[in-house]
C-alpha cells in the first residue's frame, strides 16, 4: 500500500512539474552553493556534493557514491523531471537521506537552475572510466607484480630440483 501511495505521489509530482514548467525562477549561482554545501539547505539536509559530482562548475570534486550529474538536466527530462525527482526522490538512498530533511521548493528551483547551467556548459561531457590515479595504480601494480615474480625467481631459482628423498633412495 505504501509503495502505491509513493508511486502516486511521484507521478503527481512529475505531472505537476510539467504543468508548472517554465515558472520556476531559480538562481544558478545559489544552486551551485546549495549543491556544493557552501550554503546549507534550510531543513538541514546533506549537500548534493556528498554523493554526486558535477564537472567544470568551479566546485570541488564530489562524491562517487552516485551518478555524475553534469548532464542530468537533459537525461531526466529538464525542469519537470528534476523537480519531480528532487521533490520526492525515487532512489532509496536519496529518499532516506531527505526523509526528515526535505529540500524546499525554492531550493529545488535553484538546484535545477544550476544543473541546467552545468548541462548547457558541458554538452559533450563524458564519464571518465580510467582517471589518472587509476591508471597510475594499474601500471604500478603491474610493474610491482613483475618485480615480485623476478625476485622469487632469483631467490629460489637455484633450489634443489630433484626429489628430496633422492639421496636416501640412492644408498
Amino acid at each position: 500500500m505504501r509503495k502505491r501511495i509513493f508511486m502516486l505521489h511521484l507521478i503527481l509530482t512529475f505531472f505537476l512539474g510539467i504543468i508548472t514548467e517554465g515558472h520556476a525562477q531559480g538562481d544558478a549561482e545559489m544552486g551551485r552553493k546549495l549543491f556544493s554545501g557552501i550554503e546549507g539547505l534550510k531543513n538541514g539536509g546533506i549537500s548534493c556534493l556528498s554523493c554526486h559530482n558535477v564537472s567544470g562548475q568551479k566546485i570541488p570534486a564530489g562524491g562517487l557514491l552516485a551518478k555524475d550529474l553534469t548532464n542530468v538536466f537533459g537525461r531526466m527530462g529538464g525542469e519537470a523531471g528534476l523537480t519531480g525527482i528532487l521533490g520526492s526522490p525515487p532512489f532509496p538512498a536519496m529518499a532516506y537521506s531527505y526523509k526528515y530533511n526535505p529540500i524546499t521548493p525554492g531550493e529545488i528551483d535553484h538546484i535545477v537552475a544550476f544543473l541546467k547551467t552545468a548541462d548547457a556548459e558541458n554538452p559533450a561531457a563524458t564519464t571518465v572510466l580510467f582517471d589518472d590515479g587509476l591508471k597510475t595504480m594499474l601500471i604500478g601494480g603491474g610493474i610491482g607484480i613483475v618485480v615480485f615474480f623476478l625476485l622469487i625467481h632469483i631467490l629460489w631459482g637455484n633450489r634443489k630440483r630433484g626429489n628430496v628423498k633422492e639421496d636416501v633412495l640412492a644408498r
